[in-house]
């Protein structure tokens, strides 16, 4: 019996943490983010919308911080970035789209910097430039790849 009731609080408490929060009831403090009137760094979704209601951003926190998946839109609701973070910083793989939808850049992100391969493309989704980006005693650098 008391390992049922740990189990269902622990699910309360994680459920409570994942709530849709308007991007309005949100602010910075010290670099964390908070909803208005609280004092517990934010934990769940930040939704932004245009003024045609259509979806601006969103975002998602984990103890005030950026974490997880993070989508932009196009005031008409087309996806215009994709990017993950973890613990307030880009981490993982990103992608980048135009308003027509295509495909604009893509790579990835380690700890905030941009590692390995990065791809631009042109407007009909051709590759144009590569970057290889990686770090070299602790300075990070890009150069571009070539085959």
């Amino acid at each position: 019996m008391k390992h049922l009731t740990i189990t269902l609080l622990t699910l309360l408490v994680l459920g409570g943490c994942t709530e849709e929060i308007s991007h309005e009831k949100i602010l910075e403090r010290n670099g964390l983010h908070y909803k208005v009137g609280t004092i517990e760094p934010i934990t769940g979704t930040v939704v932004d919308y245009y003024n045609n209601k259509q979806i601006k951003s969103r975002l998602n926190y984990k103890f005030g911080k950026l974490d997880g998946l993070q989508e932009r839109y196009h005031h008409y609701g087309q996806l215009t970035s994709k990017r993950y973070y973890k613990n307030g910083l880009l981490d993982g793989p990103y992608k980048t789209f135009r308003p027509n939808g295509t495909r604009e850049s893509e790579g990835s992100y380690k700890e905030g910097e941009l590692e390995g391969l990065q791809y631009s493309y042109s407007i009909n989704e051709r590759v144009e430039i590569i970057y290889n980006c990686y770090m070299d005693n602790g300075k990070h650098k890009c150069f571009e790849y070539k085959e």
